[in-house]
């Protein structure tokens, strides 16, 4: 999605909020598929209904007339805007495949097709619109130069229902709407053609022709196309998206004030991106950009330009897509509102010092705001100063009128780059409907929060921000101090967590991904062979980022890393070519702020009991038998030591290290993870190696 705030419209109205995950988020559709029977009769269709491979009832119906190509039904190709209201019906049911394969889904057992046939004439571009009925599985295969002639588009699935062909005008195509029998079945469907390009490029297609737009207090719209318009400029990256072309049309303005707005309304599938210039045609110098919102339901754009008055600027408009939408009109205005607050922009505000234990109250009116930060809605701001991690509140309790569009960010910098997403929020602690949100964990800092405007969340404001000191870090949270893990042939995950971490290294870019903040924890390994896989599976909404590194905490060398995943994902690195007997290094966090989790590391066991030697150094190991939690104490094992614990054919099943100090009693807590039965306990460091006899009870 582009929005980059959070509504809480229709998302924390129950009674208490699930954490949202800030990152990579996605949904995938169930998908229901149902057989028919059916027998195919060339130039018939034959439903059929058997029982136990006999036919015991069966329709037929005449012949479809467009089932050959050279048979192939004649469109007329449409305007932008004229589909699908003059879409052509069509019904591909018990049809048979009778000019070959489609060229992007070969080695079907059998296809349902009919032909259809169009010529080009002034248009560049001819977009096959498909709206299914009960066809499933589409194919659509266009060919030029008529039957038998160079397939220059095919699309299956989705891709298939709004296919762009990109044409030579006047040229004859041909083309099939196929059904792939393997995966689905004809049926009925509705099939309309749209043309782009080969017309008159609008009159302000280039800077130099700019329509001009009259600045007033209130948005006073123009109409405008992009419909022939050619690109003038690449498309640029705007809110995290470039576009995959850029056929813009340009505007100019002669700016009234310090704040000029250019709001753009499209309709029906207009995704405009708006860019912003100052200097002239020749020397333009980019300003901004606006790229917030998409269709369905987020149309409109604005974008919030800091101006001189009496200075001329450009503005420049385009569609999100390689050619013009099939709604190429939008509207356009330019106002500079004479009410807004102060504090419209982010870098107008003092940000206030929140101590932990105590409070700041912001009050203030967004009446008139504008969205000067491009956030995707009209805001205010506010900022904070904290010098140690603390919990968050962000409470509009008390407000008469509670405000039902709530931020849920922390922005980190102004203008923004980065944020910190909300931990939880409700409308119930308050007591009064207004909400409360809670951010968990926020390391020392700079913060700055937008106040959203909007419906049901415009006018005067109250809110109280609280702080709360962390709770102290956990003892992995430096590498210094990581947790020791066992190596197992399978998974055996430990419970961990990122609550109260500091941030001990910048967050990395991982598959394309990159965290705002890096809250992180660690955890060690020694090698048992030369290939292992860390895994990592996060709970409670968790987003985690795991990375894996070898040498020492000073110098550290990082050798691979996973963000694969969003909320309760599971993490994996899978590495080879480590060295057995050495120490690895992998830190865990959260995308956005902390995490729950639990983590394992497997792998092959290459270490037998004849391996090694012993000599005269020796340990106590009690109670002998035990449950499997013991206590190791030695007087001359000391120093930095390697405890190991091995089955009788020499198979290592667990290791960790510790620094044992002489005569100082050690607990190695392994109850429940060894079976009855007898174990070597070996401990080994440069004093020498020594072994025990354990049995487990």
């Amino acid at each position: 999605m582009k929005n980059n705030y959070l509504a809480f419209v229709g998302v924390l109205v129950a009674a208490s909020m699930t954490t949202l995950a800030t990152g990579q988020a996605g949904m995938t559709p169930d998908l229901l598929q149902k057989t028919k029977s059916r027998v195919a009769v060339k130039g018939e269709v034959s439903r059929t209904l058997s029982r136990q491979g006999t036919v015991i009832a069966a329709e037929l119906r005449g012949a479809i007339a467009n089932d050959a190509c050279a048979d192939a039904q004649v469109l007329t190709v449409n305007l932008p805007g004229e589909c699908p209201a003059n879409g052509v019906p069509g019904d591909n049911a018990g049809t048979t495949a009778t000019d070959g394969e489609p060229t992007c889904d070969p080695g079907a057992s059998a296809y349902e097709d009919v032909w259809y046939g169009f010529n080009s004439g002034a248009y560049t571009s001819v977009t096959v619109n498909i709206v299914g009925g009960t066809i499933t599985d589409l194919v659509v295969d266009v060919l030029e130069g008529g039957c038998g002639g160079t397939s220059v588009a095919c699309a299956v699935g989705d891709a298939a229902t709004a296919l762009v062909v990109p044409v030579s005008p006047g040229t004859d195509y041909v083309f099939s709407v196929a059904a792939n029998n393997d995966f689905g079945v004809g049926g009925t469907f509705d099939v309309c053609l749209t043309g782009q390009g080969g017309g008159a490029a609008p009159a302000n297609d280039e800077c130099a022709g700019a329509t001009s737009l009259t600045v007033g207090t209130e948005c006073t719209p123009v109409t405008a196309t992009v419909l022939d318009a050619t690109s003038t400029l690449p498309s640029i990256l705007c809110n995290g998206f470039t576009a995959p072309g850029a056929l813009d049309v340009w505007f100019s303005f002669v700016a009234t004030g310090a704040i000029t707005n250019v709001q753009v309304d499209g309709v029906g599938t207009m995704d405009a991106v708006i860019e912003g210039f100052t200097g002239d045609c020749g020397a333009l110098v980019s300003v901004g950009c606006a790229d917030a919102t998409f269709p369905p339901g987020g149309l409109q754009e604005t974008l919030t330009m800091n101006t001189v008055s009496g200075t001329t600027y450009y503005v420049r408009v385009y569609h999100y897509g390689a050619t013009a939408p099939a709604d190429p009109e939008f509207s356009i205005c330019a106002f500079a509102p004479s009410n807004v607050p102060a504090n419209d922009q982010c870098d107008a505000v003092t940000a206030d010092a929140l101590a932990a234990g105590g409070s700041v109250n912001w009050t203030g009116d967004n009446t008139g705001a504008l969205d000067t930060e491009a956030i995707g809605t009209v805001n205010v701001w506010h900022a904070f100063t904290t010098t140690e991690c603390t919990n968050i509140s962000v409470a509009y309790c008390g407000m008469v009128a509670p405000f039902q569009n709530v931020g849920a960010r922390l922005y980190v910098d102004c203008p923004y780059t980065s944020f910190i997403g909300f931990s939880s929020g409700n409308f119930d602690d308050c007591g009064d409907g207004n909400a409360t949100v809670y951010f968990d964990a926020v390391p020392a800092g700079t913060y700055y929060y937008a106040v959203l405007g909007g419906v049901d969340a415009t006018g005067a404001y109250e809110i109280t921000v609280t702080a709360e000191a962390c709770a102290p870090p956990p003892a992995n949270d430096a590498c210094a101090g990581a947790q020791g893990l066992f190596v197992y042939t399978v998974c055996t995950p430990i419970d961990g967590n990122t609550e109260s971490s500091d941030q001990t290294l910048d967050p990395i870019e991982c598959n394309a991904f990159t965290s705002p903040t890096a809250l992180d924890v660690w955890y060690s390994f020694v090698a048992t062979g030369t290939d292992h896989t860390v895994t990592a599976t996060g709970t409670n909404g968790a987003d985690l980022v795991i990375e894996l590194f070898s040498g020492t905490c000073d110098a550290a060398t990082s050798l691979a890393c996973s963000d694969a995943t969003i909320a309760d994902g599971v993490e994996e690195i899978i590495q080879s070519g480590l060295t057995v007997g050495e120490t690895y290094s992998v830190r865990v966090y959260n995308y956005g702020g902390t995490a729950t989790f639990n983590i394992c590391v497997t792998g092959d066991i290459e270490t037998a009991v004849n391996d090694l030697t012993s000599n005269s150094a020796v340990f106590a190991v009690f109670p002998n038998p035990s449950n499997g939690d013991v206590t190791i104490s030695s007087n001359e094992l000391v120093g930095a030591t390697s405890i190991e614990v091995l089955d009788m054919t020499g198979r290592l099943l667990h290791t960790e290290n510790r620094t044992l100090v002489a005569g100082q009693a050690h607990q190695v807590q392994l109850a429940g993870r060894l079976a009855t039965g007898s174990y070597v306990f070996r401990l080994s460091n440069d004093k020498g190696t020594s072994e025990q006899r354990v049995v487990i009870r």
